[in-house]
């Protein structure tokens, strides 16, 4: 990797983020419904390429005491963080990381259960790129799953074309952040130029200005302005990965490579196209015009199963967050009812049964559960047609997204305590940031009062007291308020009226978000 490459990152570093699909207990999932059988996500080893600052690493090792962790990044700056965020939270010898190149990872590693190479393949040359791929062979235990994730053709074409106009206008700009600003005044300038209406190009370039102004400037500076983005086709991937004897096992998101998921005349085609299964994933990209893949391996000599077993599921917990579109007089009674899915999407349900379940599993959410329990929870007996019926509608909404699986549940308290406590890793997160991991693995981007909130949640402090704290922190200037809409004066009469229900407000949100832990998780 070149000494240009290792200096941006040190000058702009990623802020703090996880990757929900790099989890064991989610890649667990998927390995067991192809025939895998990898090592459990609280007893493993676990290795990522490209750590960043820890924050992929670092929720799993405060998770689970009894698995191993190894990062390694380029920036000394991200390992720097990385190790001071170990250290404070006790993390010890379970965690470690390495300020070195991709290329220095060798035998003396050891070997892993789970290779994690998330946002680095596209971005470094093609040597290191083979060299991750060698990494997933020579450190991948038998039964261990690698999963990377890279950009794909045929989506990022377009997206190359706006990445070489950013690159061409900022290459007139020595500093990284200027880089970044005038590239994206360059965008939003044809963006204004160029019409949108009946013109494919305009469209593209609106829709990429939506995408670039909801993202950081560092994912903006090594997403489009490094001097390496490296694409490549799905097939072309899987033929180096071959090259290395390593085997394509799946997406982190099934949902993406089933074919089933298609309109049902695309699935007939590309059925009647081919049944290799490689190439109808390629031409699926073709239709979808897909730019980025979270692609799972493991070595060749394992026997891979296409056929998906719907019973593995009683071995999962699994979580729906789908609510109900309208009210209902008896559950017990509906024949079909609409559920509102997270991120706008609908699912309409016409069996009893699992209307029932998914009312329940609704009920929990972000809760997960066994699934033989919340089968029992809405009276169906294991080993009989219905379970199967049910377990075969779970599934189909497992592979469409619709239903999480992990192998084993993520831990927190939707209720509010008296005395609240936020775990000491996002207590630890929110004194420097306000991009914070939840206990779902999910990085949120939270407001001042949700960050100061957070800090003082160490189970010593009711609810009073918090609102004492937050009503001070209005009057010294720390966090504003406003009241619709309006901007509170630090010591308006107000304040105090309004902070203890926006207290209350914000735990209960935080509670459903997974920030919040048992008392016993405190340190």
């Amino acid at each position: 990797m070149s000494e240009e490459k290792k200096s941006t990152y040190d000058e702009i570093p990623y802020e703090i983020g996880s990757y929900p699909a790099t989890q064991p207990s989610s890649i667990g999932v998927v390995a067991q419904f192809f025939g895998l059988k990898p090592a459990p996500a609280d007893k493993c080893r676990v290795l990522e390429l490209g750590c960043g600052s820890g924050w992929n690493l670092i929720p799993m090792a405060c998770r689970f005491p009894e698995s191993e962790y190894v990062g390694i990044d380029l920036s000394k700056t991200h390992i720097d963080d990385a190790e001071a965020a170990t250290k404070e939270l006790g993390l010890g010898e379970r965690l470690k990381f390495h300020h070195g190149s991709i290329t220095d990872v060798d035998e003396s590693f050891g070997t892993f259960d789970y290779i994690l190479c998330h946002g680095v393949y596209s971005w470094v040359p093609r040597e290191v790129q083979d060299h991750i791929m060698k990494i997933c062979h020579d450190n991948l235990r038998p039964d261990g799953v690698a999963y990377i994730s890279y950009n794909t053709y045929p989506g990022w074409h377009m997206r190359g074309m706006i990445r070489d106009m950013m690159r061409y206008h900022a290459q007139e700009f020595a500093e990284p952040l200027q880089k970044v600003r005038e590239a994206r005044g360059l965008i939003d300038f044809l963006s204004q130029t160029v019409s949108a209406e009946g013109n494919a190009y305009g469209m593209m370039l609106q829709n990429e200005l939506k995408l670039l102004k909801r993202t950081a400037d560092s994912y903006q500076f090594h997403e489009h302005l490094e001097e390496v983005n490296d694409p490549i086709y799905f097939y072309q991937f899987i033929e180096r990965a071959q090259g290395e004897k390593l085997k394509y096992l799946s997406e982190a998101s099934v949902s993406s490579m089933l074919v089933n998921n298609m309109p049902e005349k695309v699935e007939l085609t590309l059925r009647r196209v081919s049944n290799d299964e490689i190439r109808i994933e390629q031409y699926m990209d073709f239709v979808r015009n897909r730019t980025f893949r979270q692609t799972l391996l493991c070595h060749e000599s394992q026997k891979v199963h296409r056929h998906l077993n719907a019973g593995l599921l009683n071995e999962f917990c699994i979580a729906f967050g789908g609510q109900p579109a309208t009210d209902a007089s008896d559950a017990a009674l509906e024949t079909k009812v609409d559920f509102n899915l997270p991120g706008g999407r609908k699912l309409t349900c016409g069996d009893a049964t699992l209307i029932r379940l998914l009312r329940h599993l609704g009920e929990r959410w972000p809760n997960y559960e066994p699934t033989g329990d919340a089968l029992s929870a809405v009276g169906v007996t294991p080993n009989t047609k219905v379970a199967e019926q049910v377990l075969a509608s779970l599934l189909k909404l497992y592979t469409s997204d619709a239903l999480v699986a992990r192998t084993i549940p993520p831990t927190f308290t939707t209720e509010v305590a008296e005395r609240p406590v936020a775990p000491p890793m996002v207590r630890f997160q929110a004194a420097r940031s306000k991009r914070i991991v939840n206990a779902l693995h999910e990085t949120h981007s939270l407001n001042d009062f949700f960050v100061l909130l957070l800090k003082e949640l160490d189970g010593s402090k009711d609810k009073e007291a918090l609102s004492k704290i937050m009503v001070d922190a209005v009057k010294g200037r720390k966090l504003s308020l406003a009241q619709e809409g309006v901007p509170l004066r630090p010591d308006d009469p107000k304040v105090a009226e309004i902070i203890p229900n926006a207290v209350d407000e914000v735990l209960r949100k935080l509670a459903r978000a997974g920030f919040l832990a048992d008392g016993g998780d405190v340190k």
